[in-house]
């Protein structure tokens, strides 16, 4: 089966994200809220609680440093199980303008799938990491689908759903880096606040301080991981961005699938912009209740990737 190569620029897919979370905003966060409290919050203090400290011989004398252990194994073990949430959570808000946020923990009724899926994609980044570091960033960004490709399919293996999304990045890895890479400045001026105490947790209510100045980095993983599942729609062609001049010519069009549904074909543009020069519209394919995987027939992808490889041709890297 064939997948999309994502033409459409950065600010494009940024300004379908802003759409989707318009009214959205609090109920998201709080959300994202949820999961931060649950996992970095909590990591935080098992680390001051249960610390495992060594000492350092510096030029000022020793030092003792906290090894972070205990929080780390806990955040690793239940990272997987809500990766898988968050996934099923924009998917679900994405397509249907609607999200409940006890969604997030949907990753806890199949944690031995998820955590077992984590577990191989850490595994494989760490082994190309040992190559050099941007083989490492384009192992995380070949498998940055799997939590949203098992989402869409429940029953798939965690193999079955790495393969996939290693097949679907064929030719949009640089999207995905790119699309990554454009947060940066919000990430900077996010972080403002939190990083003079990065380095101050030795006390708990430093470490409560902390998490309370993280929140605006939350906001931009929140606005950036929608942008993802934004993209993965895109892959997916669930979402279809047409430009029309005003003189009702089609400058571009990214096709639907050939064999999409009556359903499908009358689904409701939900974003129309109008400019001086074109009118912009996005088709988003609307399902109800939770993502469900649809069988489509794709058009068949003949061009080069960014790297002038076939799109067909087997990634390996």
């Amino acid at each position: 089966m064939s997948h999309y190569l994502v033409i459409e620029p950065s600010s494009k897919i940024r300004q379908i994200a802003r759409k989707e979370l318009k009214g959205r905003w609090v109920q998201a966060i709080t959300a994202f809220l949820i999961v931060y409290v649950l996992t970095n919050v909590t990591a935080m203090l098992l680390n001051h609680f249960f610390a495992v400290n060594r000492t350092i011989d510096t030029v000022f004398g020793p030092v003792e440093q906290n090894l972070g252990l205990v929080g780390d194994l806990f955040s690793f073990a239940v990272s997987g199980a809500f990766s898988y949430g968050v996934a099923l959570y924009l998917l679900t808000l994405v397509r249907t303008g609607e999200a409940n946020n006890s969604s997030i923990f949907e990753g806890f009724s199949r944690f031995g799938k998820v955590f077992i899926m984590s577990l191989i994609i850490a595994v494989k980044i760490i082994l190309w990491s040992l190559l050099f570091v941007i083989p490492g960033i384009i192992a995380a960004i070949r498998y940055s689908m799997s939590y949203y490709i098992m989402a869409d399919n429940p029953e798939y293996t965690p193999m079955q759903c790495i393969e996939e999304s290693k097949r679907i990045m064929t030719g949009n890895k640089s999207k995905y880096f790119w699309l990554t890479l454009s947060f940066i400045g919000w990430y900077i001026l996010a972080s403002i606040a939190s990083s003079y105490w990065a380095n101050n947790r030795a006390a708990l209510g430093q470490v409560i301080i902390y998490a309370i100045l993280y929140t605006p980095i939350i906001a931009v993983n929140l606005y950036r991981t929608t942008s993802c599942a934004i993209l993965y729609e895109m892959i997916n062609s669930n979402i279809v961005v047409s430009y029309e001049s005003v003189y009702g010519r089609n400058d571009y069009r990214q096709n639907t699938c050939d064999a999409a549904s009556a359903e499908e074909q009358s689904a409701v543009a939900r974003y129309t912009e109008h400019g001086s020069q074109s009118e912009d519209a996005v088709h988003i394919t609307e399902t109800s209740g939770a993502p469900e995987k649809k069988s489509k027939t794709k058009n068949d992808l003949s061009e080069l990737d960014s790297f002038g490889a076939p799109i067909d041709e087997k990634d390996d890297l």
